[in-house]
């Protein structure tokens, strides 16, 4: 059940920025037509994919969406290391 979770999260990645693309040229275009203007569509535009990124870079940051993120990194792993004495303490297994 977890995998699909995963799957639904990085397709909503994958989607957040045509939507946005696409919303931002819609309303400049409705903008066009109801101000009598030719180039409100292309700030449309930009502002979409402007708030694609930012919502793709927000999806992708949160924590355990990829396998990278969902550790801490600075920690040591391998063998001969153990938390046993706590969260933040790493001490190596003599």
């Amino acid at each position: 059940m977890q995998a699909l979770v995963k799957a639904e999260k990085l397709s909503q990645v994958a989607f957040a920025l045509p939507v946005s693309v696409l919303v931002g040229w819609l309303l400049g275009a409705g903008l066009d037509k109801l101000l009598h203007q030719h180039w409100i569509y292309i700030a449309g535009l930009l502002l979409g994919v402007v708030a694609g990124f930012i919502q793709v870079f927000r999806m992708i940051n949160e924590p355990g969406l990829l396998s990278a993120t969902a550790y801490d990194k600075s920690a040591p792993r391998g063998q001969g290391f153990s938390d046993k004495e706590g969260k933040d303490d790493w001490k190596q297994d003599a």
